[in-house]
């Protein structure tokens, strides 16, 4: 009767650490969360704007792939209020013809009369990783004046898969020590198994993307319609 109690608490042990994992995910599932306000230019007849560019991305939007990425997000958006977006490939390819850094041009209304264009987006990226904020303005090119302009934050669940991928190979290590070598090894093997799991938890790409989307996409609520 004792071996057997002893051998039910250790498995107990043993499981704890996957029970609380799934505890946890529990309670973080419901933690994602999209916000955004924003405000337009009042009495302003936006429909004498026709072509608008997305002629800036600042912040920690680092690689051309995402910068591509989120000007897609933002025509798709300009499209459905009826405006006339121009693609981030014409405006790379203009900037290549006349021997034009991205660097060297800090004045986007300057880019966007390059691109003959009525109004240009300048988006902002402060923070990046675990919760995403976005800033976007809508300017005027011929006065320089702000049309539109929204913030919002969105949580990218980078924090929630990496912490997963880190409970669950904590457990599944923990498991597999506690059987092979007894609760020393279990706390070894949990450590090793969570730091494998947090490091597959870390590729979320994919998940960025979806969260930016729905950001913009709440961003762009305010935007008017031509």
């Amino acid at each position: 009767m004792n071996v057997r109690f002893v051998e039910g608490r250790e498995k107990m042990r043993t499981c704890s650490p996957i029970l609380y994992g799934v505890l946890a995910i529990c309670l973080l599932s419901g933690c994602a969360s999209t916000e955004g306000k924003g405000a337009a230019k009042a009495n302003y007849d936006f429909s004498s704007l026709d072509k608008i560019a997305v002629v800036t991305i600042e912040g920690r939007m680092d690689s051309e792939a995402a910068k591509q990425q989120l000007t897609d997000m933002i025509n798709t958006e300009l499209l459905s209020k009826g405006f006339s977006p121009v693609e981030r490939q014409q405006m790379l390819g203009i900037m290549e013809e006349r021997g034009l850094q991205s660097t060297e041009l800090t004045d986007p209304v300057s880019l966007a009369k390059l691109l003959n264009v009525s109004g240009a987006i300048i988006i902002n990226v402060p923070r990046y990783e675990g919760e995403m904020a976005m800033s976007a303005k809508l300017v005027s090119v011929s006065d320089a004046s702000i049309l539109w302009s929204a913030t919002g934050t969105a949580t990218t669940g980078k924090t929630l898969n990496t912490l997963t991928g880190g409970i669950l190979g904590a457990g599944a290590g923990a498991s597999a020590g506690a059987v092979g070598a007894g609760r020393t090894g279990s706390v070894l093997a949990g450590a090793a198994g969570g730091g494998v799991g947090a490091l597959t938890g870390a590729a979320l790409t994919p998940e960025k993307e979806e969260q930016a989307r729905k950001l913009i996409t709440k961003l762009f609520e305010t935007f008017p319609s031509r």
